[in-house]
């Protein structure tokens, strides 16, 4: 059991693409890198007192961005913390595809648990 963490994404202001788009991209180039997925596939946090959610129809939502690329509440959706863990499952993850050219890559692997 284990899952890659999404510990960092940021789109620079004035970026070209659309975000979730690039997370997906991001998501295919770790499947290059690493190879298969780990069973609870990828996560990642949001700290909701540090990050302005997104309204959508009528509602506020955080990680709209990253919902949007295929993530979904994780079980918990809470760290101890209070940080929104998102999770990305395996099935819902795009293909294995070498990074776009130029674009800078930023791997690392870090131990997790959000329970």
């Amino acid at each position: 059991k284990g899952a890659w963490l999404c510990a960092a994404f940021h789109r620079e202001p004035g970026a070209s693409g659309v975000a979730s788009v690039q997370i997906r991209e991001a998501v295919a180039a770790t499947r290059w890198k690493y190879g298969e997925p780990p069973a609870d596939g990828m996560v990642t946090t949001i700290d909701t007192r540090k990050v302005r959610p997104t309204m959508v129809h009528g509602k506020k939502v955080w990680g709209w961005t990253f919902r949007k690329a295929g993530f979904v509440d994780a079980t918990p959706p809470t760290t101890k913390g209070g940080l929104l863990v998102l999770q990305l499952w395996p099935e819902a993850m795009p293909p294995p595809a070498a990074p776009l050219p130029g674009v800078p890559l930023v791997f690392g692997v870090l131990p997790l648990e959000w329970t």
